[in-house]
């Protein structure tokens, strides 16, 4: 009698961790889902913003060569203005 006791209650045992094991797997695969959108999401802004990266880092170039052109266009004036300056 004590050993039917056992094993109906080991039985109750097995079924309810099976229970919980499939609750922890059903819950496991929705987290995981919604990891995995994330991380896509994730990868995608990082390929934007590495393309935005790029785009700054061009105009810094252009931007930094049009001041060198800007400083020897001042230089020319400058020397052309002296130059108006001594004649008048």
């Amino acid at each position: 009698m004590l050993q039917k006791e056992v094993k109906e209650g080991g039985k109750a045992k097995v079924e309810q961790v099976s229970e919980e094991m499939k609750a922890l797997q059903a819950k496991y695969e929705k987290e995981k889902a919604v990891w995995d959108k994330e991380r896509e999401e994730l990868v995608a802004e990082k390929k934007r913003l590495g393309s935005w990266k790029v785009k700054c880092m061009d105009s810094e170039k252009k931007i930094k060569e049009k001041i060198k052109d800007t400083e020897v266009d001042n230089d020319d004036l400058n020397e052309k203005y002296q130059g108006l300056e001594v004649e008048l």
